[in-house]
């Protein structure tokens, strides 16, 4: 055990999430660079989720761990999905505020001080931060640069891509009330919007949110650009599909998430971009499958 565990949860300030499968060599930038980060020890935890990893993550974690001046807590999950790895990692969770930022990704030094400051001048259930590009050679998308501040009052329907699951934070309570992260969405399918989702679920729960450009991460995704691009942009577009029409199943919301459907398919259509067309209708009637094919087979 090291030394940070030995502090009381009740002292915790913020708890970071990082889930990873397989990925190693990132894993490991990642975690030196979370361990610059410039906290308090005693004021924070980093809870590391392994969806069913093979290759030596384990070992890594295990060294990190015992070396570290902070809480370090390793989980395990066996059901595959990045959903279920973020729900397992933020139910273990001690401190109020939950941060999460990616396997791939590197935060900036006052990652977490700028979180907490920001929930602490703001009554916000959830905020998200930028996510810079890492490697000016990669494609710049899952990207987010913008330096203006946006605030998302209580009832707002997010659109895709105004929060980024690589940089965001929710208050625990908030999370909870909601009831968590949607296995349905999220890596590990092809239903990527599991962000978004839960962040507009807390905001018609009665909690505001906001964009804030002072807390950072830089993404180091590796994709370069070029026709391989096709299946990241086709995987969003099937997220977004599937995230209005799930909208569009909640009778409380069901009118306004209809509409945004809507003009979604309609502008994708004015503008002849077929295959997102097609991406954006196959998300929406996929998930309607999977959620009748889990009710049917949920046991009685």
């Amino acid at each position: 055990m090291n030394e940070g565990c030995s502090q009381q949860a009740a002292a915790l300030q913020v708890s970071l999430v990082v889930c990873t499968c397989d990925r190693a060599p990132a894993l490991r930038r990642c975690l030196e660079n979370i361990g610059a980060l410039q906290f308090d020890p005693r004021a924070w935890e980093l809870i590391v989720v392994d969806n069913g990893s093979n290759d030596d993550t384990a070992g890594l974690l295990r060294d990190f761990g015992a070396r570290a001046a902070f809480r370090v807590e390793v989980l395990h999950e066996t059901r595959r999905g990045k959903s279920n790895a973020l729900n397992r990692g933020i139910a273990a969770a001690s401190a109020p505020i939950v941060a999460f930022t990616d396997d791939d990704c590197y935060v900036e030094p006052d990652f977490l001080a700028q979180i907490v400051a920001a929930f602490e001048s703001g009554d916000y259930g959830f905020i998200g931060g930028r996510v810079l590009l890492h490697d000016p050679c990669d494609a710049p998308v899952t990207i987010k640069e913008e330096m203006q501040s946006e605030r998302f009052p209580a009832g707002t329907c997010l659109v895709p891509g105004a929060i980024h699951g690589a940089n965001m934070a929710v208050r625990r309570d908030a999370w909870r009330a909601v009831g968590g992260f949607d296995p349905l969405l999220g890596p590990g399918g092809r239903l990527v919007a599991e962000e978004v989702d839960l962040l507009t679920r807390i905001s018609f729960a009665g909690w505001n949110g906001a964009y804030l450009p002072g807390p950072t991460v830089r993404h180091h995704h590796g994709r370069k650009p070029g026709p391989g691009l096709m299946e990241v942009t086709s995987r969003y577009a099937r997220g977004s599909g599937a995230y209005y029409i799930k909208g569009c199943l909640r009778r409380s919301t069901r009118s306004l998430f209809a509409r945004r459907w809507y003009w979604l398919v309609l502008t994708l259509a004015r503008h002849r971009r077929f295959h997102d067309l097609r991406d954006v209708v196959g998300g929406s009637t996929e998930y309607v499958w999977r959620r009748m094919v889990g009710r049917f087979a949920a046991p009685s």
